[in-house]
């Protein structure tokens, strides 16, 4: 049994200079999923898709020529974020962040493709790519630029974060009272609040820990500082 003829099989690459071709591309490449397309480019086996190709770099090339410009944002390299997407993992919120200037990226390109006078193989290029304006919508009221998801992606979601602000304000006017005790400020290495792990605390000098009973969260390298979140707020 043999195997099939692979369209590299007709042509003589070396003679086309393809690879040389190839690594000129690649120097304008930012992505992995630009790069993996790249190495598994190989001349048309069907003359109607190279009259299409062709045309379609011709029209590019005489919309640049006349001034018009690539006016989009840098695409992120996604290739590895979808296979996680497709294995049912959770994603960050950075990640997030990039699907959603991802999303971005794609809905202008096609705008930009199908919006072009006078250029036939690039209004038919714009619409081979998926309308997701409507997705990119959804996704814009429930996520910011950074991934964060929005109060105003649920109700639900904004009362328990509103709840939240109002209970770390309750901790905040708690702890700055204590501030004003003089045995708690002799205590201090610092009479700033700080966080540590979603925690408040107080930055305590170590021989003084008994005036500030509570929880130890952490420790500063020099030993010199500990941060205890007082009993009374906990």
């Amino acid at each position: 049994m043999t195997s099939s003829p692979r369209i590299s099989d007709f042509f003589d690459l070396e003679a086309l200079e393809f690879r040389k071709a190839l690594a000129l591309i690649q120097r304008f490449l930012t992505t992995g999923m630009a790069r993996a397309l790249l190495g598994r480019l190989a001349p048309f086996g069907e003359l109607d898709k190279a009259r299409e190709a062709l045309a379609q770099a011709r029209e590019m090339g005489e919309w640049l020529g006349e001034g018009g410009r690539l006016r989009l944002p840098a695409l992120p390299d996604l290739m590895k974020t979808l296979e996680r997407i497709f294995a049912g993992a959770a994603l960050e919120a950075k990640v997030l962040g990039e699907l959603l200037r991802g999303l971005r990226t794609v809905v202008r390109a096609r705008r930009m493709l199908v919006a072009l006078e006078g250029r036939p193989a690039l209004l038919r290029l714009g619409r081979r790519l998926p309308e997701l304006d409507t997705l990119l919508a959804y996704v814009e009221e429930r996520i910011d630029d950074d991934g964060e998801v929005l109060s105003t992606a649920s109700v639900k979601l904004s009362e328990l974060r509103h709840v939240k602000k109002a209970g770390r304000r309750q901790v905040e006017v708690a702890l700055q009272r204590m501030l004003e005790t003089a045995s708690v400020r002799k205590a201090l290495q610092s009479q700033q609040i700080v966080w540590r792990g979603g925690r408040p605390a107080l930055q305590v000098k170590p021989e003084m820990r008994r005036l500030v009973p509570g929880i130890l969260h952490d420790r500063s390298q020099s030993g010199q500082t500990i941060f205890i979140e007082p009993q009374s707020v906990v």
